[in-house]
């Protein structure tokens, strides 16, 4: 990825899944950090792009991880031409797009265009690809092993898991259901002022 041009979110995750290394604290934003994110994208004069910040990515060699079990389901996507990044900096500001972006997408139904697309392009760009309805490969999230991974993927973005219960509760998970209940929230009252 380029380390002096602005990319957009869309950009950024072309054809890339992200990983947050097993070295990384975990989602540490509360409820301060959440209500400067959120203040910042409603004060968002149209036509106007919110710059994230930076973000420090390494990437992930399909050789160097070949024969490491928590990658061996989804090592498909490297076969499907995508690569893979491990996140350095900027997790947090990430993760917290992702919630968002899940929330936007729950509320609306599975066969309904959204801006520029379908929901099921929006997710498969941002969340989730399946393959054959044998793997289903999270596009950005934690190393497998990391406690947060299952949580994250069954409690943030309801996925099944066959591990769903394996997954300890932290001040990290904690924070990340905070934001998908504070942008939950926040949804919903301006889905009811839009409807008035």
């Amino acid at each position: 990825m380029s380390d002096t041009k602005l990319l957009s979110l869309s950009e950024i995750f072309n054809n890339k899944i992200f990983r947050i290394p097993d070295f990384q604290r975990g989602y540490s934003w509360e409820e301060r950090q959440l209500e400067d994110f959120w203040e910042d994208i409603q004060n968002l004069s149209p036509n106007k792009i919110h710059y994230i910040g930076l973000l420090t990515v390494e990437p992930i060699k399909e050789s160097d991880i070949l024969n490491i079990e928590k990658w061996k389901d989804d090592l498909w996507l490297f076969k499907k031409g995508l690569s893979a990044y491990y996140v350095i900096d900027g997790q947090q500001r990430l993760t917290t797009l992702i919630i968002l972006l899940h929330e936007i997408l729950r509320t609306f139904s599975d066969d309904e265009g959204i801006n520029y697309g379908q929901k099921s392009e929006w997710i498969d760009r941002f969340l989730y690809r399946s393959y054959n309805s044998i793997y289903k490969s999270f596009v950005f999230g934690y190393e497998k092993d990391n406690p947060s991974d299952e949580y994250f993927k069954t409690k943030i973005l309801e996925q099944e898991s066959s591990t769903a219960d394996k997954y300890p509760e932290t001040l990290y998970t904690a924070n990340l259901m905070f934001a998908k209940k504070y942008f939950a929230k926040k949804l919903k009252v301006l889905n009811n002022v839009s409807s008035i």
